[in-house]
């Protein structure tokens, strides 16, 4: 257990088995998302939808490179849930657009599998689930231990008929969990506290650039400054603090 799981809530572990040990997502190939889709009728409509595989790509930036391919704004593209950035992930994205444009886009690392086209966009929830493929590496129990493990864990889960569908750090922030604490201050109105938590705030365990940015901005709350030193990576921080800049 972690301080971070500890910080968000996580305090007890499902079974009583020892850890394996071993790290996750060494690789992105080591962690593959296959969507589970509510696939819209296949008629002839304004939409494009393409069930698209990508390596490395966050799902909001993966927006941004597509709309900035086609030339359309964000708007007029959806999908059903995020994906995770380090992963191999497939999920369906609808775009406004002609098909034959969707059809000649390139983008690195990404692949449309199918594309056809309908009279009704995707929208946030239209999945039924993901499929997980998940290679844990460097485990530090070996051979028969690991197996008996293993064995002992997965007999436990299903007796007790399934786990609980937690919130897992992914949902908060590996480095930096936040998520919750902007999302608090949201639902109390207090939306400037909620920028601040999330383009401030530095964290222990972030890097020491972004750690130095984001103290320099909560000392001193000048965003022309920050936007200058604020690391390229980034970029929804510096698109928050460029639109404070123009409208402080």
């Amino acid at each position: 257990m972690t301080d971070v799981d500890k910080d968000i809530g996580i305090n007890v572990f499902f079974t009583d088995t020892e850890g394996i040990g071993g790290k996750l997502k060494i690789f992105p190939e080591d962690f593959v998302v296959d969507e589970i889709s509510i696939e819209p009728k296949h008629v002839v409509g304004e939409y494009t939808i393409a069930r698209i595989r990508v390596r490395n790509w966050e799902t909001n930036r993966l927006i941004r490179q597509i709309s900035k391919n086609l030339g359309i704004s964000r708007k007029r593209i959806s999908f059903a849930g995020t994906k995770d950035k380090k992963a191999v992930t497939t999920q369906l994205i609808s775009i406004k657009a002609h098909i034959e444009n969707v059809q000649k886009m390139r983008i690195s690392d990404a692949e449309v599998l199918d594309i056809y086209t309908s009279n009704k966009p995707i929208e946030i929830g239209d999945l039924i689930g993901n499929r997980f493929k998940i290679i844990i590496r460097n485990a530090t129990l070996q051979d028969d231990e690991l197996q008996k493990n293993l064995k002992t864990s997965i007999g436990q889960i299903i007796n007790t008929g399934g786990f609980p569908n937690f919130f897992g750090i992914q949902r908060f922030g590996a480095i930096r969990p936040i998520t919750h604490i902007v999302g608090k201050h949201i639902i109390h109105n207090d939306f400037e506290s909620a920028v601040f938590t999330y383009i401030a705030n530095p964290v222990h365990g972030e890097s020491e650039e972004s750690f130095n940015a984001r103290k320099f901005l909560e000392e001193t709350h000048d965003f022309s400054e920050s936007l200058k030193i604020y690391p390229k990576y980034l970029s929804f921080e510096k698109s928050m603090i460029n639109y404070l800049v123009k409208h402080p």
